[in-house]
C-alpha cells in the first residue's frame, strides 16, 4: 500500500513476526505476536516468550513459514515434531489480515485455518510447516520440514482447497516428492500452470534438489 512493499520474516528466538520495508530495506517496529495477540484473538491462553536470549521460542508461538494471500499473511505454528510429539497438539496453519493500505497486521482477526494430520497411523505426529504457497486458482500448499538430522525422511507436502476460515484437505499423499510422499525438505512453490515445485530429499537415487509435480 502507498507504493511501499513489505517482507515478512519470523523469527525463532521470540516467535514474533517482522516486517522489512523493501525500499530501505529496513526492520520496521511493528511486529506481530501470535503467542499472545493471535491466540488472544482466537480466545486461547497466552504462550507468552522466555525472554532467553540464542534459544528458540517455545512451541505453540514459534512461526516457521510465512506467505500473503488476499491480504491475510498465513503462517505456520510448530508444535510438534519428531522429537516432541503430541497426541493432543497438531502443528498448525494460521492467518492474520493485514490493512489493505498500510499492511500492517491486525491481530484482533488472527484465525485458526488448519491443524495438519498426523503423518500415519503409527507415526502420530506431523513436522512444522516451513513453506506456504498459493496456486493461481487459490490451492494452499504447504511443505513440513525436519529440523534435525534424525527428522529426514518423514515430511510431506500438502494441499488445501477453498477459502480463509473453510479449507479442505486433500489425500495427504497426493504428492509424490522423489519416491515417496516423505520426503520433502521443506520448500514449495506453484508456477503459473497450477504445476507444483518442491525441494526433497533423495528425489533419485542420491539427487537431492527440486522436482517438478506436474498437475494432476
Amino acid at each position: 500500500g502507498n507504493g511501499t512493499s513489505w517482507l515478512y520474516i519470523s523469527s525463532f528466538e521470540d516467535g514474533l513476526v517482522y516486517r522489512i520495508n523493501v525500499d530501505s530495506w529496513a526492520i520496521e517496529a511493528v511486529s506481530y505476536d501470535h503467542g499472545i495477540d493471535g491466540r488472544a484473538a482466537a480466545a486461547m491462553s497466552p504462550i507468552p516468550d522466555a525472554g532467553t536470549p540464542d534459544t528458540m521460542t517455545k512451541l505453540g508461538r514459534r512461526v516457521w513459514g510465512v506467505k500473503v494471500f488476499e491480504d491475510r499473511l498465513y503462517y505456520g505454528i510448530w508444535w510438534e515434531d519428531n522429537v516432541n510429539p503430541s497426541a493432543a497438539l497438531a502443528n498448525e496453519i494460521w492467518s492474520v489480515a493485514l490493512d489493505a493500505s498500510t499492511g500492517q497486521f491486525l491481530p484482533a482477526t488472527a484465525i485458526l485455518e488448519a491443524s495438519l494430520p498426523p503423518r500415519n497411523v503409527f507415526s502420530n505426529y506431523s513436522l512444522p510447516v516451513a513453506s506456504i504457497d498459493f496456486s493461481p486458482a487459490g490451492m494452499m500448499l504447504l511443505a513440513e520440514r525436519y529440523y534435525r538430522w534424525d527428522g529426514v525422511h518423514q515430511a510431506r507436502v500438502l494441499s488445501y482447497v477453498g477459502n480463509s476460515g473453510a479449507w479442505v484437505a486433500n489425500p495427504t499423499d497426493q504428492y509424490r516428492v522423489g519416491d515417496s510422499a516423505i520426503l520433502s525438505a521443506g520448500g514449495v512453490v506453484a508456477d503459473c500452470e497450477e504445476n507444483v515445485w518442491a525441494t526433497g530429499d533423495i528425489l533419485h537415487g542420491n539427487v537431492y534438489g527440486v522436482q517438478r509435480i506436474p498437475v494432476g
